[in-house]
C-alpha cells in the first residue's frame, strides 16, 4: 500500500490519548489501514464489498498487529464510537 495521510500536531495530547498510548496505536493503525477506495475482500468464501473510508478487520487481528490486549481494542473502539470519532 502505498500513500501517505496527515496527522494533526498534538494527537497524543487528546483527551483519549493522553496517557493511553495502545489507544493511540489502535488508531493509528485503523488510519494506515482503512480503504482508500471501494474494494472487496474474500472472507471465509464470502465477498465482502468495504466502502472507501471503511475497514474489513477483526477485533483480533488489531490485537496482533498492534501487540496489545483484545479487551484494550474492544474498548478502544467502543470509546471511539461513542465519541463519534468512526
Amino acid at each position: 500500500m502505498a500513500g501517505w495521510y496527515a496527522v494533526k500536531r498534538g494527537i497524543t495530547s487528546h483527551h483519549l490519548f493522553k496517557g493511553k498510548p495502545e489507544r493511540l496505536a489502535v488508531w493509528m493503525w485503523l488510519m494506515d489501514n482503512v480503504a482508500w477506495k471501494d474494494t472487496t475482500h474474500d472472507v471465509k468464501g464470502h465477498t465482502v464489498d468495504v466502502p472507501r473510508g471503511s475497514v474489513c478487520v477483526s477485533e483480533r487481528h488489531i490485537a496482533t498487529e498492534c501487540g496489545i490486549g483484545y479487551q484494550v481494542v474492544r474498548t478502544a473502539i467502543k470509546r471511539f464510537a461513542s465519541e463519534q470519532m468512526l
